[in-house]
C-alpha cells in the first residue's frame, strides 16, 4: 500500500506549466519538470543586501557565505563590497566624532571666555 501523499497546498506551482504541485513532489505530476524548492529568505541576495546596508555591516558576511543561490565569483564580490562599506561607515563615524569633539571644544573655550 502506498504511504499517503501531501495535499495539495495553495501557493505550491510548478515553475514550468504554472499548476498546482504537492509540497513533497521533486517532478511535476503534470509537466515532468524538476520542482525547485524555493530558498529561505535569508538565503536570497536582496536580503542579504538589505540585511548588510541596514543592520548588519560585516557581520553579515557570514549570510553571503551560506546563500545557495550566490556564485563563487558573487560571494567574493558581495564580501568585498560589504568591508568596503563597512570601513566607509567607520570612517564616517570617525570623521563625525572628530567634528562633534571640535565643536565641543570651541564651545567650551566660548564658556570659559564668558566666565561660565
Amino acid at each position: 500500500m502506498n504511504p499517503p501523499r501531501a495535499a495539495v497546498l495553495p501557493g505550491w506551482h510548478c515553475a514550468a506549466c504554472g499548476r498546482q504541485v504537492r509540497k513533497d513532489d521533486r517532478v511535476c505530476s503534470h509537466c515532468g519538470a524538476r520542482l525547485v524548492q524555493p530558498a529561505p529568505w535569508h538565503e536570497q541576495p536582496v536580503w542579504i543586501a538589505v540585511l548588510i546596508l541596514t543592520l548588519l555591516g560585516a557581520l553579515g558576511i557570514p549570510l553571503i557565505w551560506r546563500s545557495r543561490q550566490l556564485s563563487r565569483p558573487a560571494k567574493w564580490l558581495f564580501t568585498l563590497a560589504t568591508i568596503l562599506y563597512t570601513l566607509i561607515i567607520i570612517l564616517l563615524l570617525v570623521w563625525i566624532s572628530i567634528l562633534l569633539w571640535e565643536h565641543l571644544q570651541a564651545f567650551q573655550m566660548q564658556m570659559n571666555d564668558l566666565g561660565m
